[in-house]
């Protein structure tokens, strides 16, 4: 999407709750300290979920209902699509001091109350604030507004949905895992052993992932094409294949492509091969590489 008037909403709440970590020291012992600002932030959180939760349903397919509910049927839709539950969201912030920093804010993993109906945390604690408010003050506390920020977090970098272009930073350097936030960051899936049948290697943590660092379409294509053209001249002679000695030696590599091209051609040329294949196809395999283009996208499971 374009634009997300989600974001400034967002952003307002974080520089609250960042306020707050000035008044509450934020660590394993102080998670259960509630208040009534604490809940109002809460709630807050949690409108905004609902809003952006039912856009999101609506802009990606969901389909048309009469009476739309956020948690039954927009978030439950988002996470068959995007595997919601899976997805890690890093306290990064300078100014907490939790030992159990990655959060998963989309799985439930609490019951709703007079119920064994399992639910997420933050979803319990607003629904108590929302219809108990005297009697449910304790779901106000810091534990359920980190849990229900992060998920607002997430939600809010899926509506934007934005691609940020890496020309040659083929390791991400530049790339702000924080996207904006001052409070928590997200995990970036590196893989790069490429596969022209599947394109995209996936690595153990995968589905954690809400960003993917890959190589754009055009990069892939030009890479393509030059693998195939060798694989069709070379096809009775000796092979030489580049991707296959990458993907051997360098098996769980975060894209060193760079270096790795270059070695390559030190070892063609140490044994003799260079001088004859740089003219060849090969060679344009080495282009490509060195060519290559690189993206951060968002993890909505295309690969």
């Amino acid at each position: 999407m374009n634009s997300n008037i989600y974001w400034p909403v967002y952003r307002s709440i974080e520089s609250e709750i960042e306020n707050l970590m000035f008044h509450i020291h934020v660590d394993d012992a102080h998670l259960n300290v509630y208040s009534a600002k604490i809940s109002d932030l809460v709630m807050r959180c949690a409108v905004e979920i609902e809003s952006i939760s039912k856009e999101l349903y609506k802009v990606n397919g969901g389909p048309q209902k009469e009476k739309l509910n956020y948690d039954e049927d927009a978030l439950k839709f988002l996470n068959s699509k995007w595997k919601l539950d899976e997805k890690s969201v890093i306290i990064s912030s300078g100014n907490c001091f939790l030992t159990k920093r990655e959060l998963k804010p989309f799985q439930k993993t609490e019951n709703r109350t007079n119920s064994n109906r399992p639910t997420y945390t933050w979803n319990n604690a607003y629904q108590n604030l929302k219809h108990d408010r005297v009697s449910s003050l304790k779901f106000g506390s810091v534990k359920y507004l980190f849990d229900i920020a992060a998920a607002l977090y997430v939600l809010n970098l899926y509506f934007k949905e934005i691609t940020f272009p890496l020309g040659s930073d083929s390791s991400a350097k530049t790339f702000d895992l924080s996207l904006g936030s001052s409070i928590f960051s997200v995990k970036l899936h590196r893989n790069f052993i490429i596969d022209f049948e599947k394109r995209y290697i996936k690595n153990i943590d995968f589905d954690e992932c809400i960003y993917l660092l890959t190589f754009d379409d055009r990069s892939f294509e030009d890479l393509s094409k030059a693998f195939k053209l060798h694989m069709r001249i070379t096809e009775s002679e000796p092979q030489y294949d580049v991707l296959k000695e990458l993907n051997k030696k360098y098996p769980n590599s975060d894209s060193f492509i760079d270096d790795v091209v270059i070695a390559q051609i030190d070892r063609l040329a140490q044994n003799g091969l260079w001088g004859k294949l740089n003219k060849g196809p090969i060679s344009q395999i080495d282009v490509q590489f060195l060519k290559m283009k690189f993206e951060a996208r968002i993890n909505k499971g295309e690969f």
